[in-house]
């Protein structure tokens, strides 16, 4: 296939694409006709920073007619290596002032005092933003000091961990029945968190007989279930963000009750990214901000 009309197929089949993750599938489809490499999206696909690469990537895909393939590589590897930070992270404040939810303010102490023992991690330089939700968890007791002094903000969350964190910092009930999902079991370590959860009313799983523990969870989901938690108004029909229209409907409510309560504020480009797995620090930040 002539390399001029072959890329210029792949523009159509962009084109038709609803959304970012169908596009990024051509993409992959049609990556030796493009002469790209997906190498290092592949390595932050499933991360903040992938999600907005994919995004972005797309929309170039979309509007440029100029595909050739050094401009393209150059696109999508500076768009993976960028770092997102979000806008509600006080980056840049000296405030110390607490928040209405959760007390939360927007720096950390200099040095962390939990339960009169003096403790700090030593991995937060990169989460600065993060770091007063992170310890106001730790002195709640809704995650522990480790022996590595790691709190690792930037990695992914699964939903036993979040589950964890939710039901201990709203203090949920504990569930005396039997096992309501076939991929959590008594012997589980999160069977009670994830149990207590679901007699709260917060949780149903991914579908009527699986929870997907170890799965990560996405920014949407957290929204979901602090929503419930925290019994906010979900009557509001959307947030008002840039990409509102990749929220799922059965999130729609939940997120836009969430901004409007000031849990979340989405990135520095007014976008959420509702399906892009949340990162500990953010966890923490939501967590926070809501109770």
């Amino acid at each position: 296939m002539n390399e001029k009309f072959g890329k210029s197929v792949v523009k159509y089949e962009v084109s038709k694409c609803a959304n970012y993750s169908e596009g990024m599938k051509t993409v992959a489809k049609f990556a030796d006709i493009l002469g790209i490499s997906l190498e290092k999206y592949n390595k932050v696909s499933e991360t903040g920073v992938g999600y907005n690469a994919a995004n972005e990537f797309v929309k170039y895909l979309k509007s440029s007619n100029d595909y050739s393939t050094s401009v393209l590589q150059d696109k999508l590897d500076t768009l993976c290596s960028q770092k997102l930070i979000p806008s509600d992270s006080g980056k840049g404040s000296s405030s110390s002032s607490s928040s209405s939810k959760g007390g939360a303010g927007t720096t950390a102490p200099s040095v962390p005092v939990i339960n009169d023992e003096v403790f700090e991690f030593t991995d937060l330089d990169g989460a600065d933003w993060a770091k007063t939700y992170i310890y106001k968890l730790l002195e709640k007791g809704v995650i522990s000091k480790s022996a590595d002094k790691k709190f690792n903000p930037n990695t992914n969350i699964t939903r036993a961990e979040f589950a964890k964190m939710a039901s201990v910092l709203f203090n949920c009930e504990e569930y005396g029945g039997t096992a309501k999902f076939s991929d959590v079991s008594e012997n589980d370590w999160y069977f009670k968190y994830v149990m207590a959860l679901y007699k709260s009313g917060a949780v149903n799983g991914v579908s009527e007989t699986e929870f997907a523990p170890n799965d990560y969870i996405t920014r949407q989901d957290m929204c979901v279930i602090l929503a419930k938690l925290a019994n906010l108004d979900t009557s509001t029909a959307a947030a008002d963000f840039a990409d509102s229209t990749d929220i799922a409907p059965y999130a729609l409510g939940a997120v836009a009750a969430a901004k409007n309560s000031g849990i979340i504020n989405g990135y520095s480009d007014n976008t959420f990214k509702p399906s892009a797995f949340a990162t500990r620090a953010e966890c923490a930040k939501m967590l926070c901000s809501t109770k």
